[in-house]
């Protein structure tokens, strides 16, 4: 009789006790509006696949365009990016991820005074991004065209 007054108590708690924990962090990812890239950003942009780089300027440098630098495999667990290549993405087709390096920018920006790049576009927006549009859901079946004969 106990054991099951004590099961039958731990079905009521079990409930309360899990919707008073507290509800899993947000990701650091957010899109432009909320909060504008500037010189540091760590973002992502699309360009034949998803990528990172580092914001190198200021976008009203760039006519709105924001200076992309591609990250590069990591070197002794330092940043590093591509000093050859910058990415010009409009700020609404980047997602920020809240993450800085004003070291990592700066040293690009150097790099680039003496040796200019070149330059690429992406080729659409990041998921995520202000202009990103989902693909409609919902499974497209083909449909039959069936010939009658006569």
């Amino acid at each position: 009789m106990r054991f099951e007054i004590i099961c039958f108590i731990s079905l009521l708690l079990a409930p309360t006790i899990a919707a008073s924990s507290p509800p899993p962090p947000n990701p650091p990812l957010h899109p432009y509006p909320n909060s504008p890239p500037s010189h540091g950003d760590l973002v992502g942009y699309a360009q034949n696949g998803l990528h990172a780089g580092i914001v190198v300027g200021s976008p009203s440098r760039q006519g709105g365009n924001v200076d992309i630098a591609p990250l590069a495999p990591p070197s002794k667990n330092q940043l590093s990016v591509h000093h050859h290549l910058v990415v010009s993405a409009h700020p609404d087709n980047i997602l920020t991820t809240g993450i800085s390096s004003q070291h990592t920018a700066s040293e690009a920006a150097r790099h680039h005074e003496q040796h200019p790049p070149s330059v690429s576009h992406p080729t659409g927006p990041y998921p995520g991004s202000a202009n990103y549009r989902a693909p409609a859901s919902g499974r497209r079946t083909p449909q039959r065209h069936a010939r009658r004969r006569r």
